[in-house]
């Protein structure tokens, strides 16, 4: 019989808004210009990324790391058993499988 470990993994939600909000001004964009590559409506929804108030979708998540050249765990932070740090792939599609 083989043991697992069982992983208790979470979002951080601060982290990944100072990601989203870092990456953005290292690429010198405003929030103007990523509202209009994502054809939103208003600022609110890249705001509220980067304030930690939402997380992006999957599919947001997937057009940012495309658009700041990163991969998605580059954007994402995440905890592991309490503790911060990058998931290894099969994780993170773990993770996401289960949502």
């Amino acid at each position: 019989m083989q043991n697992f470990h069982s992983f208790d993994v979470t979002i951080d939600s601060k982290e990944t808004a100072r990601r989203i909000k870092q990456l953005r001004l290292q690429h010198h964009l405003s929030i103007s210009d990523v509202q209009e590559i994502f054809s939103f409506e208003s600022e609110r929804g890249i705001r509220y990324w980067e304030s930690g108030k939402r997380i992006p979708t999957i599919d947001n998540l997937v057009v940012l790391a495309t658009l700041y050249n990163v991969q998605i765990e580059d954007v994402l932070a995440f905890s592991v058993n309490g503790e911060a740090g990058r998931l290894p792939a099969y994780l993170i599609y773990l993770f996401f499988t289960k949502l």
